[in-house]
C-alpha cells in the first residue's frame, strides 16, 4: 500500500500537491505541474470537471497548470473506492490524454483523513481572504 499526504504552498494564493510516499504526485507520473489551488477545492480532492455532481464521476483534478486555472491544463485520474482500498489510476492530461499506467493504491482510511483535511485547509484559506475584504 501507498500513503497519501499533501504540502501547502502559498502559489496562486494558496495551493496544495499531493504526494504519494512523501514524493510528489505530479513528479511520479511525469507531469509538470504539481499544484491543486484551494478555489478549487470542497469537499478534498476535486471531481473533474468540478461542476459535476460528485456521485456522476469517479474521475478526480490531482494538479493543474501552474496558473492555478484547471480549464487550462490539468492532470486527472480515476479513484476508485472498494472496500478498505482506494485506487488511483488512469491518469491523463486534462481528462483525454493518457500520461501514465502506473497504479497507486491506499488504505480508505488514509484517502478519507486527506480529502478531511485539504478540505479543511482549503477552507482556512477561502475565510481568511473573506475577512479580509
Amino acid at each position: 500500500m501507498n500513503t497519501l499526504s499533501f504540502k501547502s504552498f502559498d502559489q496562486n494564493g494558496g495551493s496544495f500537491e499531493l504526494l504519494i510516499d512523501e514524493v510528489s504526485l505530479a513528479e511520479q507520473v511525469d507531469y509538470q505541474d504539481s499544484l491543486i489551488p484551494y478555489w478549487i477545492i470542497d469537499k478534498g480532492i476535486p471531481i473533474f470537471p468540478p461542476i459535476e455532481p460528485a456521485e456522476k464521476t469517479s474521475e478526480r483534478i490531482v494538479a493543474v497548470c501552474g496558473c492555478g486555472e484547471y480549464g487550462c491544463d490539468c492532470l486527472t485520474c480515476q479513484v476508485k473506492i472498494e472496500n478498505d482500498c482506494v485506487e488511483f489510476s488512469d491518469f491523463k492530461r486534462f481528462g483525454y490524454s493518457p500520461v501514465t499506467d502506473k497504479t497507486f493504491k491506499f488504505t480508505k482510511e488514509n484517502f478519507q483523513e486527506i480529502e478531511r483535511r485539504l478540505a479543511a485547509d482549503a477552507e482556512k484559506i477561502k475565510k481568511s481572504f473573506e475577512n479580509k475584504i
